[in-house]
C-alpha cells in the first residue's frame, strides 16, 4: 500500500463498515444483481463487491471467483480503489509495480485487468469497491465506467438502505414484542399518570384483580388495595422505594380476597425526561410461596429419612465431596458425621474404586445425569473392605446448574460371600455327578428341549449323537407304557407345588431292546414371571440290578409269609453276601412296622432292649464265626415302644467253607414270661417278708370273704392283730377317700384277669392319725376250672419316705422345669426297667411339636430325629447306660415344617434305690445358631484355603514378630521364595520392595502394620524386587490378624501385579489429558488446570489470564488442501504459539482449529503483549502447499483469572465472548474482555440462551405455529401452509426465533431443533389429516442438511409415517446450505424425493450461484428471497431479480413462491409479474398450528 490512509480516517473507514454489519453475513440477491450487472456491462468474468476490513478484504457479492470468499488486504487490488474519490483502472497488472509481484498476478487466477469504484457512504467513507477483473490485458469504454460507478454508487446505498431496514425491522420487532408482552404476560401490568389514575390494565391484571379494563381505565389505582377511593401518589411511591423497586406484599381482589404479589416499579419518563407516571408489573406469588413451603417441608421430610433410613445414603457435590450422610452410612462406615462431610467420597474407597469414581462416575453423572448399581468397593474406619454397589441421580437448579447427586450405597458383602459359597458348591456337585456317573438332564419345560449328558446316552446304549435332537417327547416315547401315568402325575405334582423335588422309579427301553429300569429325580430351578415352570434339572441313575434283587426279596419274602401263618411264627433271612435283612410279614407284625419294612442289621438291633441287644450281637458274632445257632428269650421294643418277650432263633447256612447266610424265628412269648414272672415276684416277696418282716402279708379267701392279715401288715398302720377283723373288706375301713375307686378298679382288673397282677399305691390312715403310704402288690393263685377266681396273696410295704422323697423330687423337677423353661433347655427321661420315655414341655418345643402329641415318645424321637444322625446318637445312649458314662452329644431333628434344627443333648444313668440301673435322664437345648456359626466358619476355612490358593492375587501371613509364615502360589512366583524357605524370615528380606523413581528402599507394610495395629498400604509407585531381581510394579494392603479378644497375632499381606496396568494407566492418563493430533492437552485436561489456577488466584495468589484462540480463515486450507494439510497446519501452528507462550504456561487444543492458553503470574497487560505475539507470528506463517501460499490468522480473547471470577463457565465464556469479538472487529486481533464492555456482553448473553434452548428440547418448551401459502388467483389448489416455530416461556409467553436461532447456529444446536421440528410435524400432520390436498412445509437448517445423522434420523422417521403424510410434506432448504453442502444435499434431496417427499429452495437470490446450481436439483418450489418482494415497488433492480426468477422458474416447471408480502400493492404487482404463491402478513398471520386442520 503506497499511500495508506491517516490513521484517524482509516479508524472512522473501519467503524462505518462495521455499523454497517454485513461483513461475514451470507450472501443476498440484490448485491449479487449488481455484480452480475457489472460483469455483464463490463464484459468481464469476474465481478466483485468487496469490503475493506482491517487486515482482510472480504467479498459480499462474487461473480467468477466462486468458492473464494476473502483475502488478505495486502494482497487486494481495491484497497488502492479505496484511496480515491473515483474509479481505479489498471490495464495490464504485470506493467503496474504495485501489482507485478501479486501472488494473484503471478499465479492462479491470472489478473491482467482491474477496475474499481470506491462504495463511499453517505458520512463520505469509502468501505469498498465494486470492481471488475479480466485475465486479459483491456480497458473500458466511457460508458461502461461510467454505468460502473452508477452501480457502485446504487451498491453503496444498498448497503445503507440494508442497514435501514435492519434497523426498521428490529424497531418493529421490539415494539411488537412489546405489545406481546403486555398484553400475553402472565404478570399485571399497570400503568397510572402522577394523580394515580390507571392509564394501561393488561388482561393478566383483568384476572388477578376481577376488573374488565373498561372498568380499570381512569379509576384510581386503589382498587388494587380494595378500595377505589383511597388516594395513590406514584412519585411518593417511587421515592419510597429508592433502589429496592422490587418488594413483596399484598393486593386485594375484587372479591375482597387477599393477593399474596411481587411489586416491580419504575418511572414512566417523557420526551422531556420528566416523570409523567409510573409503570408496576405485579406477579401473584401464591403458587412460589406455597412451593417454598412444600419445598421447606421435603427438605424437613429428607433430613428425617436421612437420619431415619435404613439404606446407605449420601449427597456429593459436582467435585464428589460429601455433603450429607444417613446414619446407616455412619453406622456401616463406622464414622462420626464431622468426620466425613466435606471429604471427598473416593477417600473411603480403596485404590481402585477411588479412581473408578472419579474417572469413570463423575463424568457419568455430568454426562448422563445418572449411574446405577455400579460394582466398587469401601473401606470402613475399622480397615475393612466391604462390597457395594452404587447408584445415584444428579440434582439440577432451576437453570440446569449442577446442584449435587445423591447417591444410595448397597452393601453387598455378605451376598458375594453368599454367591462366592454357591460357586463352590455348584463346582462341587458337578465333581460329584462326575465321580458317580449319573446322567443329568436340563429340560426346557416351555419349548421341549431336552439337554442331557454323555452318561445319559450311554445308559440307554446310545451316544449323544445318535439321540439328538433330545426332546421331552423323545424320552418319554422311551418310557414303559404302564409307568407313563406315573411319570406324568410326579411331574405334575412337583409343578403344583406338592412336592420338594420329582422322583419316580421307571422303565426304559434299552437300545438293545430290554427294559432298564431308572431313578431319575429332579427339580424346577426356574419358573417365568406367571409362575410357570420354565426350566427343570435332574439326574437318572441305572437301578435295574437293584430291582433284580428285590424281585428275589419279594419271592424270599413270601416263602416267610406262608411259614409265619402257618406255624404262627415270624422268619428271617440275613444275606451277610449283599448285607440284606428280611423279614417275614409276622415278624413285622411282631415288631410294630409294616408287612413289607426291610431294616437294616443295626437298625434290627436296636429295636432289642439294652440289656439284650449285648446278648443278641453275640449270639450273631459267635454264629458268623463258629456256625452255631442260638435260642435265646429276649427282650423287644416294637416300632410303637410296647416291651415284648420274644424268643429269637437262628442258624447258619454254609457257602465255600464259611458262612454267607443266616436264617431264624422268631415268636412273641411275652404272656407265657409275664406269668413266670409273676409268680417269680410272688415268691420273691413273700422270702423278702420273711426274710425282713418289715412287709405286711395279707392272704385272702375270695370264695369265703375272709383274709388273714400278718402281724406287720397291722403294725405298719400302728394296730395289733387283734384290732383288726379278718373281713375281706377291713382293709378298705383304712384307705384315704380319694384313693378307695383307683385301688378297687386296679383290684377288680386283676381279678378279671385284665392285668398280670394287681399293683397300686394307696394312703392308709395310721392309728396316730397320719397319713402313709402303701404299695400294695398282689396275685390270684388259684382258680377253679372256670377260670374264677379262689385265692389271692398280696403283700403292704411302706414307702411314705419314698413318697415324700418323691415329692421333694418333684418339687426340685418343678423348680428345673422353671429354669429349663426360661433358659430354653428340655428335660427327658428314660425308664429302663420299662422303657418308656417322658418328655417335659421344653423337649416338645425343641422338636417343634406340641405337648399332646399323641405317638409314644420314642417313636416321635426315632421320626423327627434325622435319619443320618439317628443310629449315632442311640448307639451313644445304649453305651452311656452300659458303661455308666455320660452321653453328650450334637444331632438334628427335622421339624413338622420341614426346617432342620441342631440340638445337644447331655444325660448320664440314675440307679435306684437296689444300685441298679433305674433311669435314664438328660437335658436338651438348641444348637442351631452355634452350629450354623461353626459350619459357615469351617466354610469360609475351606473357602479361604481353596481361594488363597486360586486367587490372582499374592498373599504373604505373618507372625506377631514380623518373621514370614506363609505364601501362596502366586506369592512364591513373584517373590522367587517358597513357602519353606521363606518361613521364620523377616519380613523385608523375603518381600523387598523399593520406589519405582528414587528406587529407594520402601516401608516394609508387614512391619508397619504390627507397628501400628492397622491397615496400611504402600505408595503407588511401589516396585517389589523378586530374589532373581526380577521387578514387579505392585499394589498392596497389609492387615493385623486377630483373636477374638482383638490381640493381634499377625499380619496378612495381599499384592498384585499392576505393570501393565501401571504402564496403561500412564499411557491412557497421557492420552485422556493430550490432544492426539498436535499433543497438545485436551479440553478435559485443560479445565482441570484452569480449576486449579482459579483455586490458588482465591487462595491469595497472583493473577492469571486466559487467551482463547479461534485460527481465521483456516477453513479454506482444510477444504482447499484437504485434511490432511489442515491436520499438519494445526500441528505447526501449535508448535510456532507454543514457541511464544512461556515454558510453564499451558497450551491446549479444545477442538477443530480451537485453542486456549492459561498464561499463570501473569497481569493482564503482560498477558496482552503475549497475545499480541501470537497475533503477529500467525499473521506471518505462510503455507506452501502445490505452489500456492496460505495464510491464516488467529482471534484471541483475553479474559482474568483472579479471586473476583464467579467460576471457571464464566471466564470461559468471557474469553469466548472476546475472542468472538475479535472476529466481529476484523480478525487477526486480540480483545480484552472487560465488564463494561456491552458489546461483548451481549454475546455472553447470546449463550444463556443455550440452556434455555436445551431445557426446551427435553421438555417441550416448543410450540409449532402455521402460516398458510395461498395461491395468487384466490381460488382452487391445495391447503398449503409453512410450519414456524415458536419458543415458550416460563410465564407462558411466546419467544420469536428471531430471539434464539442465532444462538442455536452459533453452538450448534440447530440440528437438535430440526429433530424437534420434524418428529412433531410429523405427529400433527397425521391428527391434522395431511392427504393428497394439502401440502406442509417444514424448515431444515443448513447444519441439518450437511449432517449425515439427521439424513439417518430423518429418513428414519419418514419410513415409519403414513405415505399420505410423506408425500404432503415439503422440505425447505435455503440455497446457501445447498451451495455449502452440496454432494450431501444433493444424496439427502434424492433420498427424500424417492419417499415422496417436495423440496422447496428457500430465501432464493440470496446466493451468488443459484441459476447454475438449479439445473442440478429437481425441486417443487422457488421460494424467492423477501427482502425482493419488499424492495419491489422502490428498486428496479429487485423487480427485474423477479422477472428473471419467474421466468426461470417457468422454464424448469418450478412454482414460486413470495415471501414477506405485506400489503396490498406489493401483492397486486407479484400477481402481475406472474408469481404462483404468496406467503405474508398480507394473507396469513401465523397461529398455533394445533388449532388448524387440514
Amino acid at each position: 500500500m503506497n499511500s495508506p490512509l491517516k490513521p484517524n480516517a482509516e479508524e472512522k473507514r473501519l467503524a462505518a463498515l462495521r455499523k454497517l454489519e454485513v461483513i461475514d453475513t451470507q450472501p443476498e440477491a440484490e448485491f449479487d444483481a449488481l455484480a452480475r450487472a457489472a460483469a455483464l456491462v463490463c464484459g468481464t468474468p469476474v465481478s466483485l463487491i468487496s469490503l475493506i476490513d482491517r487486515d482482510r478484504q472480504w467479498f459480499k457479492a462474487n461473480v467468477g471467483l466462486e468458492g473464494l470468499v476473502e483475502t488478505e488486504r495486502r494482497l487486494s487490488f481495491c484497497t488502492y480503489a479505496i484511496e480515491g474519490d473515483g474509479l481505479l483502472e489498471v490495464g495490464d497488472a504485470r506493467k503496474d509495480e504495485r501489482f507485478a509481484a501479486n501472488p494473484f498476478v503471478t499465479g492462479d487466477p491470472g489478473i491482467r485487468f482491474y477496475a474499481g469504484v470506491p462504495l463511499k457512504l453517505s458520512g463520505g467513507e469509502n468501505v469498498g469497491s465494486l470492481c471488475v477483473i479480466d485475465m486479459e490485458a483491456r480497458s473500458l469504454s466511457d460508458e461502461q465506467r461510467q454505468i460502473l460507478s452508477h452501480l457502485a454508487e446504487a451498491t453503496a446505498r444498498a448497503l445503507e438502505m440494508r442497514r435501514a431496514f435492519l434497523h426498521e425491522n428490529e424497531l418493529l420487532a421490539a415494539a411488537a414484542e412489546t405489545q406481546s408482552i403486555l398484553q400475553n404476560s402472565e404478570d399485571a401490568i399497570v400503568t397510572m399518570d402522577m394523580g394515580g389514575r390507571i392509564t394501561r390494565w393488561n388482561r393478566a391484571a383483568e384476572r388477578m384483580f376481577g376488573y374488565a379494563a373498561d372498568e380499570a381505565l381512569g379509576a384510581s389505582a386503589g382498587i388494587m388495595a380494595g378500595d377505589d377511593t383511597a388516594a395513590y401518589d406514584p412519585y411518593s411511591r417511587l421515592r419510597e422505594l429508592g433502589n429496592a423497586r422490587t418488594i413483596r406484599t399484598e393486593r386485594r381482589h375484587r372479591d375482597g380476597s387477599a393477593i399474596p404479589v411481587s411489586v416491580s416499579i419504575g418511572p414512566v419518563v417523557s420526551e422531556d425526561g420528566d416523570i409523567v407516571g409510573a409503570t408496576e408489573i405485579i406477579r401473584d406469588i401464591s403458587d412460589i410461596l406455597a412451593t417454598q413451603n412444600e419445598l421447606s417441608q421435603a427438605e424437613q421430610r429428607l433430613r428425617r429419612l436421612y437420619q431415619s433410613t435404613p439404606a446407605m445414603l449420601h449427597a456429593v457435590d459436582p467435585d464428589g465431596r460429601l455433603l450429607s450422610v444417613s446414619d446407616r452410612w455412619l453406622e456401616v462406615m463406622g464414622y462420626c458425621r464431622e468426620d466425613v462431610l466435606g471429604r471427598p467420597l473416593a477417600d473411603f474407597m480403596p485404590g481402585s474404586s477411588a479412581r473408578r469414581f472419579r474417572t469413570e462416575l463423575l463424568p457419568a453423572l455430568a454426562s448422563e445425569g445418572y449411574y446405577e448399581d455400579v460394582e466398587a468397593q469401601m473401606t470402613t474406619r475399622s480397615g475393612a473392605v466391604i462390597e457395594v454397589l452404587l447408584s445415584a441421580v444428579i440434582e439440577r437448579g432451576a437453570s440446569g446448574e449442577v446442584l449435587r447427586s445423591i447417591g444410595i450405597v448397597e452393601n453387598v458383602t455378605y451376598r458375594r460371600q453368599i454367591e462366592m459359597a454357591l460357586r463352590a458348591e455348584r463346582r462341587r456337585l458337578g465333581q460329584i455327578i462326575e465321580g458317580t456317573g449319573a446322567g443329568t438332564w436340563e429340560w426346557n419345560v416351555i419349548t421341549g428341549e431336552n439337554r442331557v449328558n454323555d452318561e445319559w446316552a450311554a445308559m440307554l446304549g446310545y451316544t449323544l449323537k445318535e439321540l439328538a435332537p433330545v426332546t421331552i417327547d423323545a424320552f418319554r416315547d422311551r418310557i414303559h407304557p404302564d409307568d407313563r401315568p406315573l411319570l406324568d402325575a410326579r411331574i405334575d405334582a412337583h409343578f403344583n407345588g406338592e412336592t420338594n423335588d420329582f422322583e419316580a422309579e421307571l422303565r426304559i427301553r434299552h437300545k438293545d431292546g430290554q427294559w432298564i429300569w431308572i431313578a431319575t429325580r429332579g427339580r424346577v430351578l426356574a419358573r417365568r414371571s406367571d409362575g410357570r415352570p420354565e426350566w427343570m434339572f435332574g439326574i437318572h441313575v441305572d437301578i435295574t440290578v437293584q430291582k433284580r434283587r428285590e424281585e428275589e426279596l419279594r419271592l424270599s419274602k413270601e416263602l416267610l409269609d406262608r411259614t409265619g401263618q402257618v406255624a404262627g411264627v415270624g422268619g428271617w433271612e440275613l444275606d451277610l453276601v449283599e448285607g440284606r435283612l428280611r423279614w417275614s410279614k409276622e415278624t413285622c407284625r411282631i415288631h410294630d412296622v409294616e408287612p413289607d419294612y426291610e431294616p437294616q442289621l443295626d437298625t434290627a438291633i436296636n429295636f432289642y432292649a439294652p440289656d439284650s441287644q449285648a446278648l443278641i450281637m453275640a449270639a450273631v458274632e459267635k454264629c458268623i464265626a463258629t456256625g452255631e445257632g442260638w435260642d435265646l428269650e429276649l427282650q423287644l421294643i416294637t416300632a410303637r415302644g410296647k416291651l415284648l418277650w420274644v424268643r429269637a432263633v437262628g442258624s447258619a447256612e454254609y457257602a465255600n467253607g464259611r458262612v454267607v447266610r443266616m436264617v431264624g424265628t422268631f415268636q412273641d412269648i411275652s404272656e407265657a414270661v409275664a406269668q413266670r414272672k409273676a409268680l417269680e415276684e410272688v415268691n420273691r416277696l413273700f422270702s423278702v417278708a420273711t426274710e425282713t418282716g418289715r412287709i405286711g402279708i395279707w392272704d385272702a379267701d375270695l370264695v369265703t370273704g375272709k383274709t388273714n392279715y400278718s402281724d406287720i401288715w397291722c403294725e405298719l398302720i400302728g394296730y395289733t392283730r387283734e384290732e383288726v377283723t379278718d373281713s375281706g373288706t377291713a382293709w378298705q375301713s383304712f384307705i384315704h377317700p380319694d384313693d378307695m375307686d383307683r385301688a378297687l378298679a386296679a383290684d377288680a382288673a386283676h381279678v378279671r384277669g385284665e392285668a398280670p397282677i394287681f399293683e397300686e399305691q394307696f394312703r392308709m390312715r395310721h392309728k396316730d392319725g397320719r397319713w402313709i403310704w402303701i404299695l400294695d402288690r398282689g396275685l390270684v393263685t388259684e382258680r377253679d376250672d372256670e377260670g374264677r377266681p379262689l385265692r389271692m396273696i398280696g403283700t403292704h410295704t411302706d414307702i411314705t419316705r419314698q413318697k415324700e422323697r418323691e415329692a421333694e423330687r418333684l418339687l426340685n423337677a418343678e423348680r428345673m422345669a422353671i429354669a429349663a423353661d426360661n433358659g430354653g433347655i428340655g428335660i427327658w427321661e428314660i425308664n429302663l426297667s420299662t422303657n418308656e420315655a417322658s418328655w417335659d414341655a421344653g423337649m416338645y418345643r425343641l422338636y417343634g411339636l406340641s405337648p399332646d402329641t399323641s405317638p409314644p415318645l420314642l417313636e416321635v424321637w426315632e421320626r423327627n430325629t434325622h435319619e443320618e444322625d439317628a443310629a449315632r446318637v442311640s448307639g451313644a445312649v445304649r453305651r452311656a447306660i452300659e458303661n455308666d458314662d455320660l452321653m453328650d452329644e450334637e444331632y438334628r431333628v427335622v421339624w413338622p415344617d420341614g426346617s432342620v434344627h441342631h440340638l445337644h443333648g447331655s444325660a448320664r444313668l440314675v440307679r435306684g434305690v437296689d444300685g441298679g440301673p433305674d433311669r435314664f435322664i438328660g437335658v436338651t437345648w438348641d444348637v442351631t445358631e452355634e452350629r450354623q456359626l461353626a459350619l459357615d466358619l469351617g466354610e469360609q476355612h475351606e473357602l479361604m484355603r481353596v481361594t488363597l490358593d486360586s486367587i490372582g492375587d499374592a498373599v504373604i501371613t505373618a507372625n506377631a514378630d514380623g518373621t514370614i509364615r506363609w505364601l501362596n502360589p502366586i506369592a512364591e512366583h513373584m517373590t522367587g521364595w517358597s513357602t519353606a524357605d521363606a518361613e521364620g524370615e523377616p519380613s523385608h528380606r523375603v518381600f523387598s520392595i523399593i520406589h519405582e523413581e528414587s528406587r529407594e528402599p520402601a516401608m516394609d507394610p508387614i512391619r508397619t502394620c504390627l507397628e501400628l495395629r492397622q491397615v496400611v498400604g504402600l505408595s503407588e509407585d511401589t516396585l517389589l524386587i523378586s530374589r532373581d531381581g526380577r521387578a514387579f510394579a505392585i499394589e498392596d494392603s497389609c492387615a493385623p490378624i486377630r483373636n477374638g479378644e482383638g490381640e493381634v497375632l499377625g499380619a496378612v499381606l495381599v499384592f498384585h501385579d499392576v505393570s501393565e496396568q501401571r504402564r496403561l494407566a500412564r499411557e491412557m492418563s497421557y492420552r485422556a489429558s493430550h490432544d492426539q493430533l498436535t499433543g497438545l492437552i485436551n479440553r478435559s485436561e485443560f479445565e482441570r488446570r484452569m480449576y486449579k489456577t482459579l483455586d490458588a488466584a482465591r487462595a491469595g495468589g497472583p493473577d492469571s489470564a486466559l487467551l482463547f484462540i479461534d485460527l481465521d480463515r483456516f477453513k479454506i486450507v482444510n477444504d482447499s488442501c484437504g485434511h490432511a494439510v489442515g491436520d499438519e497446519l494445526l500441528i505447526k501452528i501449535s508448535r510456532l504459539i507454543q514457541g511464544v507462550i512461556r515454558a510453564n504456561d499451558a497450551l491446549a487444543r479444545l477442538g477443530g482449529d480451537e485453542f486456549a492458553a492459561i498464561i499463570e503470574n501473569c497481569p493482564i497487560d503482560i498477558a496482552q503483549n503475549i497475545a499480541q505475539k501470537i497475533c503477529d507470528a500467525v499473521a506471518d506463517f505462510v503455507l506452501v502447499h502445490e505452489g500456492k501460499h496460505y495464510r491464516i490468522g488467529a482471534s484471541i480473547g483475553l479474559a482474568r483469572i483472579n479471586d473476583a471470577a464467579a467460576s471457571v463457565a464464566t471466564i470461559l465464556q468471557e474469553a469466548d465472548a472476546a475472542c468472538y469479538a475479535a472476529k466481529e472487529e476484523g480478525r487477526n486481533r486480540v480483545h480484552v474482555w472487560r465488564d463494561y464492555d456491552e458489546a461483548v456482553r451481549s454475546l455472553v448473553g447470546q449463550t444463556s440462551w443455550v440452556t434455555r434452548i436445551e431445557e426446551a428440547l427435553e421438555e417441550d418448551g416448543f410450540v409449532l405455529y402455521a402460516q398458510k401459502i395461498v395461491p395468487f388467483s384466490g381460488t382452487g389448489g391445495k391447503t398449503h401452509v409453512e410450519l414456524l416455530l415458536r419458543m415458550i416461556d416460563e410465564n407462558g409467553g411466546v419467544i420469536p426465533p428471531s430471539a434464539f436461532l442465532p444462538a442455536s447456529e452459533r453452538f450448534n444446536l440447530a440440528t437438535r431443533i430440526d429433530r424437534w421440528v420434524l418428529a412433531h410435524a410429523l405427529e400433527w400432520m397425521q391428527s391434522a389429516g395431511a392427504g393428497p390436498q394439502s401440502v406442509v412445509s417444514v424448515n431444515v437448517s443448513g447444519q441439518s442438511v450437511g449432517d449425515r445423522g439427521f439424513h439417518r434420523f430423518a429418513l428414519e422417521l419418514l419410513d415409519g409415517a403414513s405415505e399420505a403424510v410423506r408425500r404432503s410434506l415439503c422440505l425447505e432448504i435455503t440455497e446457501t446450505s445447498v451451495i455449502s453442502n452440496m454432494a450431501e444435499a444433493m444424496e439427502f434431496i434424492r433420498a427424500l424425493r424417492d419417499r415422496g417427499v417436495m423440496i422447496a429452495l428457500d430465501d432464493f437470490g440470496a446466493g451468488s450461484s443459484s441459476f447454475s446450481y438449479l439445473k442440478r436439483f429437481s425441486i417443487d418450489f422457488l421460494k424467492i428471497d423477501g427482502q425482493f418482494a419488499q424492495g419491489l415497488l422502490t428498486h428496479p433492480v429487485d423487480e427485474a431479480t423477479i422477472r428473471c426468477f419467474v421466468e426461470m422458474a417457468r422454464v424448469l416447471n418450478i412454482q414460486t413462491v413470495a415471501e414477506y408480502v405485506s400489503d396490498d400493492k406489493i401483492a397486486a404487482r407479484l400477481r402481475d409479474m406472474g408469481v404462483d404463491l404468496a406467503q405474508g402478513y398480507a394473507y396469513h398471520l401465523p397461529e398455533p398450528a394445533a388449532g388448524l386442520k387440514l
